[in-house]
């Protein structure tokens, strides 16, 4: 299972119905009792396939309030904020891998506790006899200096922090997809590994190298002459980010040409 984003947090009515479910309301009283959130797992529950590259964040349950009972691998996610009151965050689990996990101080290869840096975050609300989470027009891609998508305004911007979730993945995922600068390393999170992944402030590659093979040559060119006057955003091919691939990135393209890493 990939790519768990906070607003789809009824994972299985979005794989059934095929289709984004809204945001539900989520609650849950002072003294839990799993009435009004899920008795085990509020984010996964009893799922023994792979979770990866997921956002698991404002969750509640009464045992496990992201994840509870899931014994297949476990990687490359961001595990935040769920429960409140007192944070649980996984229970009765495989050990996660390269993950960002709050108050985590158990074992597992390139996990991290610092805080994601995501761009705007929901947050539990206080209500008196119960806590709700307030998550309007929250925005979960991971902060960057270098530059990070908004899906408001459709284009790059930069931020004045950098996430530690950026070139934090599991060196063995599949990267490939991501935007140059990459680091040539999958990112945390829902977004690591596809076209919105939060850039690297590694200068490791180069953006001319289309095919990633660590050259910039023939090959290259007809993969951008094969995108030529394409409008559209997120394009590799578009190599000066403007949204429309045509002379000014051939320019930066024969600029790079025969780079070699």
């Amino acid at each position: 299972m990939r790519r768990h984003n906070p607003k789809q947090y009824h994972f299985i009515q979005w794989l059934l119905l095929g289709r984004r479910p809204e945001l539900l309301s989520r609650t849950h009283p002072k003294q839990p009792s799993g009435r009004n959130g899920a008795v085990d797992g509020g984010a996964f529950a009893s799922c023994h396939g792979s979770i990866s590259n997921c956002n698991l964040v404002g969750n509640y349950a009464s045992y496990g309030s992201g994840i509870y009972d899931c014994y297949g691998s476990i990687s490359n996610c961001i595990i935040w904020q769920n429960g409140a009151g007192i944070r649980q965050q996984i229970e009765n689990c495989s050990t996660p891998v390269y993950s960002c996990i709050e108050d985590w101080n158990d074992t597992g290869i390139g996990n991290i506790s610092t805080d994601p840096c995501f761009v705007s975050m929901g947050y539990w609300q206080d209500m008196g006899t119960y806590w709700q989470w307030v998550d309007d027009g929250s925005d979960y891609h991971l902060q960057s200096e270098v530059g990070r998508w908004d899906p408001n305004r459709n284009e790059w911007v930069a931020d004045a922090n950098t996430s530690r979730c950026i070139d934090a993945g599991d060196p063995n995922s599949d990267w490939t997809a991501e935007l140059w600068p990459h680091g040539k390393r999958i990112n945390m999170g829902a977004f690591g590994g596809t076209p919105q992944a939060s850039m690297s402030p590694s200068s490791v590659g180069n953006r001319a190298d289309l095919n990633n093979d660590d050259l910039v040559d023939y090959t290259d060119l007809m993969v951008l002459t094969g995108k030529w006057l394409r409008e559209d955003i997120l394009l590799r091919e578009d190599l000066s980010r403007d949204g429309l691939t045509n002379c000014i990135d051939y320019a930066i393209f024969a600029n790079e040409w025969f780079w070699e890493q």
